[in-house]
């Protein structure tokens, strides 16, 4: 008997996550709605994680599993979105869940829509917010530069490649910026915005987004980083040569994802001088547009001027600082 083409395609990046694991893709089997397959993308895991993926395959045929060497959330991603069946992709954190609804909320607002995305409440212990939450039910974009200007506004789109229902065919067409960390989701997540002919955003919190702090965004310096910021600034550019009149808003959106690399450096005590440079100079180029956007916290602008006239000095005070929070 030949299997009928899925629906959605479940899309879980795997990497030493085995204590959540099971969390996450029970959430995905409580779903009230059916027609859906599970591609777990094993990426190299030195845990039980692969172990588990497996386990859960064996006992489910909805349920597949792809094991490869540790290449990063992006490759994971291009991968799963490569042996995907269904018409809709959707990724799931394997650290993060689902609410048993969501799966039949996006489906039944997707069908005039190449996009469609919810909001997320964030989990910190047994304390949940909805950051990005709005009054409207929901709302609705035809024009690519709206959403654009939605995005860079930080209202109702974002960056995250999670939470959404997405035509598989808009993958084909992008980049998904393997290798890069970080980064690999903004970049990603702006070129559909640029390719969709519409996207819907529901006001319902229905992706529940745990906040791990040995999460990578947390960690330390490696050479993905500079991917990372080779794309950023490469994103960048074509933006602000696409869409001139948002040059303040743009430059100074990318300044401050870009200076996560100078943190990240500061957090293992790595400090790659020619990334540091070009860093540099990316903020000295766009400080009057990163301190005129009004959009841009004080934290932001200090830090890029402090990155920019001593950036040991920055190192310093960011780690005073992260050793008095904790993190």
């Amino acid at each position: 008997m030949v299997k009928s083409r899925p629906i959605i395609s479940a899309i879980v990046p795997v990497y030493n996550n085995e204590r959540y694991i099971h969390r996450c893709i029970n959430s995905i089997f409580k779903q009230t709605f059916r027609d859906y397959e599970i591609l777990l993308i094993d990426d190299g895991s030195q845990d039980q994680s692969g172990s588990i993926c497996d386990e859960i395959a064996n006992t489910n045929e909805n349920v597949n599993v792809i094991h490869q060497k540790n290449k990063g959330l992006a490759s994971s991603r291009k991968v799963g979105v490569s042996a995907a069946k269904g018409r809709y992709i959707t990724f799931i954190d394997s650290d993060d869940y689902i609410a048993p609804d969501m799966f039949q909320i996006l489906y039944e607002n997707v069908e005039d829509f190449d996009m469609i995305s919810c909001c997320f409440k964030i989990v910190v212990g047994d304390k949940e917010s909805t950051p990005d939450s709005f009054n409207e039910q929901y709302v609705d974009f035809y024009d690519n530069r709206e959403m654009i200007q939605a995005y860079f506004d930080k209202k109702y789109l974002n960056g995250s490649a999670c939470g959404m229902l997405v035509k598989k065919e808009l993958y084909d067409e992008i980049d998904m910026c393997e290798g890069a960390v970080p980064g690999e989701e903004i970049c990603t997540s702006l070129q559909l915005y640029q390719i969709a002919k519409s996207v819907r955003v529901i006001s319902q919190p229905l992706y529940y987004y745990w906040q791990n702090e040995a999460g990578i965004s947390h960690g330390g310096y490696t050479n993905r980083h500079r991917k990372g910021l080779e794309n950023y600034i490469k994103v960048c550019e074509q933006l602000l040569e696409k869409y001139p009149d948002m040059h303040d808003k743009i430059s100074a959106y990318f300044c401050e994802y870009e200076m996560a690399i100078m943190t990240a450096m500061c957090r293992n005590d790595t400090y790659d001088e020619c990334v540091i440079e070009l860093l540099q100079r990316q903020l000295r180029k766009y400080m009057k547009s990163l301190w005129k956007n009004s959009g841009t916290a004080l934290y932001y602008k200090v830090s890029a001027f402090l990155i920019v006239i001593n950036y040991r000095l920055f190192a310093f005070i960011f780690k005073r600082i992260r050793k008095y929070v904790g993190r």
